[in-house]
């Protein structure tokens, strides 16, 4: 199997239109593992994601399993 470790930095930026309207952008991180098997059939992809847009913290995982028959 070909694996591979990826890190990426995130920028962010959000608008929020209520009575007022506001915006605040932030930074985040990524974090992600990639794996193909050897025979093309199937692979497997994970990602870690974390933002900071002003006081709120957000943290997402990802996971997608694929094979072909």
């Amino acid at each position: 199997a070909e694996t591979v470790f990826s890190f990426s930095p995130r920028l962010i930026c959000e608008e929020v239109r209520m009575a007022t309207t506001s915006s605040d952008c932030g930074t985040g991180l990524e974090l992600g593992l990639s794996s193909a098997y050897n025979d093309g059939l199937g692979s497997l992809d994970m990602r870690l994601m974390r933002d900071w847009v002003g006081d709120a913290t957000r943290t997402s995982f990802r996971l997608q399993f694929e094979h072909r028959f």
